[in-house]
């Protein structure tokens, strides 16, 4: 057994995102990078990993929700679009003693994943545009190799 000496013990640290990632969600972030700096603001990156791709889900950065969502309900109906295409989708907002926890845009995702053939680790750029209705304008990165 080990002899730990706590004051010389160190965090192990989180790893860096890009570390055991694969090729593919390597490109994808990077290609979500340059379109989002190149939209400015109101956006974010989303890369479809196994979990929220088989769930149909967009997780929303907590930051980005706290800042753009503060004031919406539980659920809100918005709107995905892609080119010409508009998909219906719900954002959830999750909240303790009123402060975002957690947000995700479900109920409608699945439909996008399937029609554009989303694939695994491949990415996304969502820019909002607030309205009546909010629109998340979808930049998609698709994997030609499918």
């Amino acid at each position: 057994m080990a002899n730990i000496d706590s004051n010389v013990r160190k965090k192990r640290g989180r790893k860096p995102l890009i570390e055991g990632c694969s090729t593919m969600m390597i490109e994808a972030n990077s290609w979500a990078n340059t379109i989002s700096t190149k939209l400015g603001r109101r956006n974010f990156q989303f890369v479809f990993s196994e979990s929220y791709h088989s769930q149909g889900i967009i997780k929303v950065p907590v930051d980005f929700a706290r800042k753009h969502f503060q004031n919406l309900t539980e659920t809100t109906k918005v709107l995905l679009r892609l080119y010409d295409t508009n998909f219906e989708a719900e954002l959830k907002v999750q909240t303790i003693e009123n402060k975002i926890v957690k947000c995700f845009i479900k109920k409608g995702v699945d439909k996008l994943i399937d029609y554009y053939e989303v694939q695994i680790n491949e990415g996304a750029v969502l820019k909002l545009r607030k309205g009546k209705v909010n629109i998340f304008d979808v930049y998609l990165q698709l994997n030609n190799e499918s």
